[in-house]
């Protein structure tokens, strides 16, 4: 997870690679490379402030969402995949600005 100084995670995505990534001057760069994703569409990067995407995801109650994302200006859309008892919330996430 990005430090508190450092609140930028960025997303780099295709149909073969899903990367997370951050940087911090003081610790270092971390990246993980996620698997059990299905993705369509070009590919692209796109970054966030990790507290927002971090508080979607708790709010979520389950293991598998959905993620769509227009262009890298547009906000990202997240919902529960699972969808239990018929519960469609789908939270927006503005991305940063380069």
């Amino acid at each position: 997870v990005a430090p508190d100084d450092n609140l930028r995670i960025r997303f780099e995505l295709d149909s073969e690679m899903f990367e997370v990534n951050t940087s911090n001057r003081d610790t270092g760069d971390a990246k993980e490379n996620l698997e059990n994703y299905n993705f369509q569409g070009s590919k692209t990067g796109v970054s966030f402030n990790y507290r927002y995407m971090l508080g979607i995801l708790d709010a979520i109650d389950s293991d598998k969402v959905v993620i769509k994302l227009g262009s890298s200006k547009d906000p990202l859309m997240i919902y529960n995949m699972e969808n239990k008892e018929n519960e469609e919330v789908t939270f927006l996430l503005m991305p940063l600005r380069s």
